[in-house]
């Protein structure tokens, strides 16, 4: 690997893919809806490009996933991305960069387009789950044309929940941050919150039994770490941050992020000794989801406990936020980076080393530019 960083530093070209803004002149055709809460992510990518300029690639650029896409790869000659995006608009909106690049021939960080939109909708992901044999909540997922009104659908709805009567937690089937993401403490309450998620996604709703609970995170990227300097080959994937999110008196789900910032009081990064068990339980679910789905690059598993103490997995989050950590603010990803023995340049470098690792070792048939460059 260190080989062949020397020969791509100076001569790959990467493109960091931003989220496009569909209100901005010429990034869309027509403007229509994004079933996913939109964010540019801009920020982000712009510390995932200043990181690999810092460590020596020459030709890093930034640039929005929206109609301008295909002209940008092309006029900057792109070999490689790193996809940051949740997308512009439309329906599955993360699954549009990522097919654009396999029909260019670009190989890419980031989940390949049946991955994103399966990790990216919770119902589905879900579906899979439970014929996986993985434990999750009890879930309903409402669907306008489906289900029109309430009165159509509440005796679906009691015969998935049987006897159970409440909380039920309602959010989008797909969406970030926690946001339009609520607590009903009865049934009565649930048909006013899924019309009010409907209002500002037009897409299903997904109404799940509330566990009670602790909640935990844990990261998980690939078999390559580069840590004090050196690269490491772990031959499996390898899983770190594990946390507890810190629920406020009174709180019940956590809060969103664009509503609440980030900081490191809100989190408990999990300790060998006092937590060693869940630690490990933690890891273990995080590397079967990576396997059994087929990921190949970085994922964060939400997980909570139920009343019994079992691990229940609440979602995945395709995208985890990467922002560089700033004093007291940070993103989950990077809170255990200290206990690893890592920096955030480490972890930019670990992903994309993981990447090409990849790449060369399995799927060399979709990088012959990057070979030859190599070979060159």
């Amino acid at each position: 690997m260190p080989s062949i960083l020397d020969h791509l530093q100076e001569r790959l070209r990467i493109a960091v893919i931003y989220g496009g803004d569909g209100a901005v002149e010429g990034a869309v055709r027509f403007r229509s809806l994004n079933t996913r809460n939109w964010k540019s992510y801009q920020y982000v990518a712009e510390d995932i490009r200043q990181t690999l300029k810092g460590l020596g690639f020459r030709h890093v650029h930034l640039m929005p996933d929206d109609r301008t896409l295909l002209d940008n790869l092309v006029r900057n000659n792109i070999h490689f991305a790193w996809i940051n995006s949740g997308g512009v608009q439309g329906y599955d909106p993360m699954s549009h960069a990522p097919a654009m690049l396999e029909m260019m021939g670009i190989p890419y960080i980031g989940h390949d387009p049946r991955n994103v939109s399966v990790l990216d909708n919770k119902d589905l992901f879900k579906q899979q789950l439970i014929a996986l044999g993985f434990n999750t909540s009890p879930f309903f997922v409402w669907n306008k044309i489906k289900h029109g009104k309430t009165v159509y659908w509440l005796e679906e709805f009691h015969q998935c929940f049987k006897e159970y009567k409440g909380p039920f937690i309602v959010k989008p089937v797909s969406g970030r941050a926690s946001i339009n993401v609520y607590l009903a403490e009865s049934t009565a309450e649930v048909p006013r919150l899924v019309d009010e998620i409907y209002d500002h996604t037009h897409h299903h709703v997904l109404i799940e039994e509330f566990l009670p609970g602790r909640e935990y995170c844990v990261a998980i990227y690939g078999s390559v770490k580069y840590t004090r300097g050196k690269f490491v080959e772990f031959g499996q994937p390898f899983s770190f941050s594990e946390i507890e999110r810190v629920l406020e008196k009174g709180e019940k789900i956590f809060t969103s992020m664009d509503q609440k910032k980030l900081t490191k009081s809100r989190f408990h990064l999990l300790d060998d000794q006092k937590d060693g068990e869940v630690k490990k339980r933690l890891s273990g679910l995080a590397l079967d989801v990576y396997t059994y789905f087929g990921i190949n690059t970085l994922i964060r598993l939400d997980v909570r406990e139920d009343a019994k103490g079992n691990l229940n997995i609440l979602e995945v989050n395709p995208k985890p936020d990467l922002k560089k950590p700033e004093k007291d603010v940070t993103s989950i990803v990077s809170l255990g980076l200290d206990a690893q023995g890592m920096t955030y340049p480490d972890l930019i470098l670990s992903i994309l080393a993981t990447r090409l690792h990849q790449l060369f070792e399995i799927q060399r048939g979709y990088i012959r530019h990057i070979i030859d460059m190599v070979n060159d």
